[in-house]
């Protein structure tokens, strides 16, 4: 009997020492699935939620790595090390000055909020097309772009010098390593991570993340397509347009979307947002860019263009 065709998103909990990509390949082989792919990289030394798409999932993979992160991390006061973490060559400060809970605390206040932050030379960003940690491990380094990040929360949750163990909910992009590294300059003793925990990834929450020997069960007994999340859970957090059931063969196919098929606009939408189109029933039908801001969208004529689509999802 042929195995029924699997889509949907799977929430892994990323053993530590496996790159994403290690994930990706142990699934594709368990699976038999060729298309399979995650939704941004965590570092080798890192646990927790990798999310994976299966099948046609897949088309929504720009989409939700832009998700929310929240991690677990510990950071080890008095050293720095060539990969921020601890798997890298660690330089131990020799006249490291005695850094109070107070001292921690003023640094973390100062850290939250948007900010400037250069990816790491070990790092899966490119440089003209080469992963930087390929050239890094070649003992070369490069200039590199500063990326707008946003610290939205940032909780202390335990400090036994020399190691502060904290609670941080980011934008996408943001690297753990380099704001650890940040906040050990700002204390003036160096810091880098010695353990580093994804708890969270937009709706996906670690608690409900499965092992790789708990999908090699459900795949041998056939019961993995329960734990397969429809692509939709993950775009909740993105406005919704709603189009009329008429209109729904204009979006499958990717025609404009203009002001005559939407039945219901999300008020808080903006221009340049991307969007969630859905027909009248809440089936997610693409993801579309908005041209217009919401509160605009009622002066248009019928036939003006509201988005633009980016991808079908239906």
């Amino acid at each position: 009997m042929p195995r029924p065709q699997l889509n949907g998103i799977l929430n892994i909990d990323k053993p530590p020492q496996w790159t994403s990509h290690d994930v990706v390949a142990k699934l594709r082989r368990i699976l038999g699935i060729q298309k399979i792919g995650h939704t941004g990289t965590l570092d080798p030394m890192a646990t927790g939620v990798l999310l994976l798409c299966v099948g046609k999932a897949t088309r929504a993979v720009q989409f939700l790595m832009g998700l929310e992160k929240e991690y677990l991390a510990t950071m080890r006061l008095g050293g720095e090390s060539d990969t921020l973490d601890a798997q890298g060559h660690v330089s131990i400060s020799e006249k490291c000055p005695s850094v109070s809970l107070a001292d921690v605390q003023e640094v973390f206040r100062h850290f939250k909020g948007e900010q400037e932050q250069i990816p790491p030379m070990f790092s899966a960003v490119k440089h003209r097309g080469q992963p930087l940690h390929r050239l890094a491990r070649r003992g070369k380094t490069v200039g590199r772009r500063a990326r707008r990040v946003n610290i939205r929360s940032l909780k202390i949750h335990c400090y036994e010098p020399p190691d502060v163990t904290f609670q941080v909910s980011c934008s996408s992009g943001t690297y753990v390593r380099v704001l650890a590294a940040d906040m050990g300059q700002e204390l003036g003793c160096g810091a880098y991570l010695t353990k580093l925990s994804r708890t969270r990834l937009g709706p996906f929450h670690l608690q409900e993340a499965l092992s790789l020997s708990q999908v090699t069960r459900c795949a041998e007994t056939g019961k993995l397509e329960a734990h397969l999340l429809p692509v939709s859970e993950g775009l909740k957090g993105y406005s919704k347009l709603v189009v009329y059931s008429w209109s729904t063969p204009r979006v499958i196919h990717g025609q404009p979307l203009t002001r005559e098929i939407f039945q219901e606009v999300a008020p808080d939408a903006k221009r340049d947002d991307q969007v969630r189109i859905e027909d009248p029933d809440g089936r997610l039908l693409a993801m579309a860019k908005l041209l217009i801001h919401a509160e605009q969208i009622s002066d248009l004529s019928p036939t003006d263009i509201v988005c633009r689509p980016m991808r079908v999802l239906s």
